[in-house]
C-alpha cells in the first residue's frame, strides 16, 4: 500500500542510512546538494534536493490555508563551523562534527558544514539541538527497526555553531510559529506587548482585538460609552472608548460589549473591512465558500471586501470560511499585518 510503503521508506532507508551518523549513507540529514546532505549519495541528479524542496514548500502552502506557510521558517537553524561533538544531556558523545571535507565512506561523523536544528539556549555557552538520529536505536544494529520519534536533544558549544535564518529569541513561545515574522513585526510596531510569551495559538477576545486594532491604525481620540459590562477600572477601558468613537465595532446588544468573549471571524473581518474601506455587495468570493450562506448579512459586504483584498481567506481543506469560528492571536496579528501593508 501506499501507506506502507511511506513507512518502510521513511524507517529503512531515511531513518535508518541517510539520517543516521551510524551509516555509511550519512552525509547529514538536511536535503542538500551533491556536496553535503543526503544528495550526496541518495540520487544520481544533481537537483533532486531543489525539487524536493519545491514540493516541500507546496505542500507546506497548501497544508497552512489561512496561515499561509505552515513549517517555513519555523525552525531556528545552526550551521557546525569547528569540528566539535554533539553530546547528550550526560554529556556522552552522540556522533562527532569532522573538519570540512574530510568525511568518506564509512566514517559516519558528521563534518563542519552540516545544520541543525537549535532548540532553545541550554545555557550561555551552550545550544540544545535537534541531534540527527542517534542512540540507543541504532547502537547495536544499524539495519533494524527504524523507528525514531525525533525527540532527542544535542547539546553543543555555542562557539561552534552559527545561526543561519532569522535570529529569534529561542525561549519565546512563538520561536517555532508560522506567524512569528507577523508577531515579531507586531511587536516592533508597538501594536503588541514585547514579551517573551504571546500564546499564538489562544483565541483572542473582542477587548484585545480592539487594543491592537488602536494601536495598528494609531486611533486615540475617544467618546463615551454605555455598556454595563465595561467599567474605569477595567483594562480595556478606554481602548473601547476609543473603538466606539472611530465606529469600528458594537455591542452584542445596545448594553453590552462582551470584552472577554473571543472575537468570530466576521466581526474580525468587520472591523477590517471597516476602517479600510473594504466593502462589496457583490458576493462573488463568499458564494464560493461551501458556508457561504452562514455569513450574517450585517457581515457579508466586510467579509467580501476582506477576503477580495486578500486579508483573510477560506480554509482549502473543505473550502468553507468559517464566519462563527472564532480567531486566534496570531491570525489576528497576520490579518492585521496584510491589511496594514
Amino acid at each position: 500500500s501506499i501507506e506502507e510503503c511511506i513507512i518502510r521508506v521513511s524507517n529503512y532507508s531515511f531513518s535508518n542510512g541517510y539520517f543516521n551518523p551510524k551509516s555509511w549513507k550519512y552525509n547529514s540529514s538536511s536535503l542538500g546538494n551533491k556536496n553535503i546532505g543526503a544528495n550526496v549519495r541518495y540520487a544520481s541528479d544533481p537537483f533532486w534536493s531543489e525539487k524536493a524542496i519545491s514540493r516541500m514548500y507546496q505542500l507546506d502552502k497548501f497544508l497552512g490555508e489561512d496561515t499561509g506557510l505552515k513549517d517555513y521558517n519555523r525552525y531556528l537553524l545552526g550551521m557546525y563551523t569547528n569540528e566539535t561533538s554533539v553530546k547528550n544531556t550526560l554529556n556522552k558523545e552522540l556522533y562527532s562534527i569532522l573538519p570540512q571535507n574530510t568525511r568518506t565512506k564509512n566514517t559516519c561523523k558528521g563534518q563542519v558544514g552540516d545544520t541543525t536544528i537549535v532548540l532553545n539556549e541550554k545555557d550561555i555557552n551552550n545550544y540544545s539541538v535537534r541531534p540527527d538520529r542517534i542512540v540507543p536505536m541504532t547502537e547495536t544494529n544499524i539495519n533494524g527497526d527504524g523507528t525514531y520519534l525525533w525527540d532527542r536533544e544535542g547539546i553543543v558549544s555555542k562557539n561552534n555553531v552559527k545561526l543561519i535564518n532569522e535570529v529569534a529569541n529561542p525561549n519565546t513561545d512563538f520561536s517555532w510559529h508560522w506567524a512569528k515574522s507577523y508577531i515579531i513585526d507586531g511587536m516592533n510596531k508597538g501594536w503588541i506587548d514585547t514579551t517573551n510569551t504571546f500564546n499564538p495559538e489562544k483565541f483572542i477576545t473582542r477587548a484585545e482585538f480592539v487594543k491592537i486594532v488602536n494601536r495598528a491604525f494609531n486611533f486615540t481620540e475617544s467618546k463615551d460609552e454605555t455598556f454595563k459590562d465595561v467599567n474605569p477600572n477595567d483594562w480595556f477601558y478606554d481602548e473601547i472608548r476609543i473603538a466606539v468613537k472611530v465606529g469600528y465595532i458594537n455591542g452584542r446588544d445596545k448594553d453590552t460589549f462582551a470584552p472577554n468573549d473571543s472575537i468570530t471571524r466576521q466581526e474580525a473581518a468587520k472591523i477590517i473591512g471597516y476602517i479600510t474601506n473594504k466593502i462589496d455587495y457583490n458576493y462573488t468570493n463568499i458564494s464560493s465558500f461551501n458556508d457561504g450562506s452562514s455569513v450574517a448579512q450585517w457581515a457579508k459586504p466586510y467579509v467580501e471586501g476582506v477576503l477580495k483584498a486578500g486579508y483573510m481567506n477560506g480554509y482549502r481543506s473543505d473550502n468553507t470560511f468559517k464566519p462563527s469560528d472564532n480567531i486566534k492571536r496570531a491570525e489576528a496579528v497576520t490579518i492585521l499585518s496584510r491589511a496594514k501593508i
